[in-house]
């Protein structure tokens, strides 16, 4: 019995950490966990994907907790909040769900997360929309993740673009070169190194393209 509850939870292990799983929608919400290196909720996810299984809860719950988690991570870097406490807080969050039914079990792990205070506090929309306006996005190891969901929320074709998108680069707009072409110098204007530093990381200056190398300044 041993061995077949390991052998359970290995596989279970290996969908979310792969991202593998057969349906599309669970596998992109967890390759957006992924590309957020959130593995300290994989105690937690291990819990909700064996309840699945278990047809205890429904697809939907599955996903409206991995979008959860996922925005508050995503909400707190932005609002560079670090990580301290999340790994004690995602691991024993399954203890506290209320799982009378999907609803409870949904706004229950929400509550939970919401309620946080201090340097673990789940950011409203007012302070991580002023912070995305204005903090450097510009991040090595997952750069790519916040264009390609605006990529996926404004695609006009109905697959959304799952992993990392083979030849996928974010590219400036505003050059990040500190001598760009004069052209750039003339549109800036006075001062223009200060707007140039000011703005050259912030979201809006940056994209995803495939034509990385042709694009450089």
């Amino acid at each position: 019995v041993c061995l077949k509850e390991l052998d359970k939870y290995v596989r279970l292990y290996e969908i979310i950490a792969n991202a593998s799983h057969t349906d599309n929608a669970i596998k992109q919400a967890l390759f957006n966990i992924n590309k957020l290196q959130i593995t300290v909720a994989y105690p937690l996810l291990l819990q909700i994907f064996l309840d699945f299984n278990e047809n205890k809860i429904s697809k939907n719950v599955v996903l409206e907790i991995l979008d959860t988690v996922e925005s508050y991570r995503m909400r707190r870097q932005v609002c560079e909040l670090g990580t301290s406490g999340e790994d004690k807080l995602l691991a024993g969050l399954y203890r506290r769900i209320d799982q009378e039914n999907d609803q409870t079990y949904i706004e229950s792990v929400k509550a939970i997360l919401q309620s946080q205070q201090g340097k673990r506090r789940f950011p409203k929309d007012d302070e991580f929309l002023a912070k995305l306006r204005w903090v450097d996005m510009y991040w090595k190891k997952n750069t790519n993740y916040p264009l390609l969901k605006l990529e996926n929320f404004l695609r006009l074709v109905k697959e959304p673009l799952l992993g990392d998108v083979e030849g996928i680069e974010v590219e400036h707009v505003l050059p990040q070169n500190p001598n760009p072409p004069d052209c750039w110098k003339e549109a800036l204007g006075k001062n223009w190194q200060d707007k140039q530093k000011a703005n050259v990381n912030r979201l809006g200056n940056l994209t995803i393209t495939k034509m990385n190398p042709e694009n450089s300044d």
